[in-house]
């Protein structure tokens, strides 16, 4: 086909997580059902992971770039030569970047550098953005951020929250963010009986993260339910410390760590509760999944947090660690409760249509 039009992703590496999935998901309903576009990756690295091998079968174009990304103040030199080479190469008519270092550089290159060009540029948010800066210290992305975010053509929030925050924090006009709620492609399931594991933790081993906390739950519970078993399905940086803290705290008949799961449906299949003790998300994925799967999720407060759990009804949000323990102990402890919040959790993500939620994002992208 001629004249093929082309989409660019933009993305630091294809690890794991909600964003991973929601890429590989879109890119896959896009290559299957419009043929006229072309999507093109640019990343840091190739190194192989089960969503990047799905992608490679889509057909994706990748190309990646062997020195640094990431720099002073916000980029490398060798990034931004690489970058201005590529897109004149490829000439995408939209470019899709997320809320990384990587977004300010896309912008400006792409919007201010090279104005006369008719490419859009979307920003995918996850997370509200001036707690993400609070957490990481990114004194430099809270003084660019409302010079740069507004040349983008339009910014998706997966919260209300989210989009408000850009707009009070950073004065993004309200009329460019669009909420588009995260998505999970799972199938429904009615949780069994004679569950493996007790509690679970499922995601990158990060800071924001906060994988430490989960373990402080997984101690604390131990000492009124000395058999509880946890699982904690991973990778990331903090791996070794949390393996230290299970040495220290005599954890090990309690706690497996099991690596990022090709099939993490499974594990939904076989977990009682899911444990998200995050300082900071937007609409995480897991509690999607697990709602699904029938499992209800305990929570940290995080901003937005109730727009992922129903308190009291899908699951609990929890305002420290203690409390955390509380409801986890709690919902151990009363079964009944716990089938009653897996039940209304997933009625709840049942709701969310993903497959129209999916198909409004694509639609926004290639508008």
């Amino acid at each position: 086909m001629k004249n093929k039009k082309k989409l660019l992703i933009v993305y630091y590496s294809m690890g794991i997580g909600g964003i991973e999935k929601r890429i590989r998901d879109f890119v896959s309903e896009i290559s299957k059902t419009y043929p006229e576009w072309e999507i093109y990756f640019f990343l840091k690295d190739q190194n192989s992971s089960y969503f990047l091998d799905q992608l490679k079968a889509r057909k994706v174009r990748f190309i990646c770039h062997s020195y640094p990304f990431l720099g002073k103040p916000f980029v490398s030199i060798g990034f931004i030569c690489w970058y201005i080479w590529n897109y004149f190469c490829i000439a995408p008519d939209v470019i899709l970047t997320f809320d990384t270092n990587l977004s300010y550089a896309v912008i400006f290159l792409t919007k201010v550098l090279f104005f006369w060009k008719k490419t859009k540029v979307f920003i995918n948010t996850s997370v509200v953005i001036s707690r993400y800066i609070v957490l990481t210290k990114a004194r430099f992305s809270s003084r660019i951020l409302p010079y740069i975010y507004p040349f983008a053509d339009a910014i998706i929030a997966p919260t209300q929250i989210v989009k408000n925050d850009l707009i009070k924090k950073y004065g993004i006009f309200p009329k460019k963010i669009f909420v588009i709620p995260t998505w999970t492609l799972f199938i429904p399931f009615v949780s069994k009986k004679n569950l493996q594991y007790d509690i679970a933790y499922i995601g990158r081993y990060s800071f924001e993260k906060n994988p430490f906390g989960f373990l402080e739950v997984v101690n604390l519970v131990k000492k009124q339910i000395p058999t509880i078993h946890a699982v904690m399905v991973g990778e990331g940086l903090l791996y070794r410390e949390l393996q230290q803290f299970v040495d220290i705290h005599g954890l090990h008949k309690n706690v497996t760590f099991l690596p990022f799961q090709h099939d993490v449906e499974s594990i939904f299949h076989d977990i009682k509760l899911l444990i998200v003790p995050s300082l900071n998300e937007g609409l995480p994925n897991v509690i999607l999944e697990a709602g699904m799967c029938s499992v209800p999720s305990i929570i940290s407060s995080f901003p937005g947090a109730h727009e992922a759990v129903i308190h009291k009804k899908t699951g609990y949000i929890a305002t420290s660690i203690k409390k955390l323990y509380d409801y986890t102990l709690y919902l151990l402890q009363h079964e009944s409760t716990r089938i009653a919040m897996g039940k209304n959790a997933q009625k709840r993500v049942k709701t969310y249509n993903s497959y129209v939620i999916q198909k409004k994002y694509i639609d926004l992208l290639l508008s």
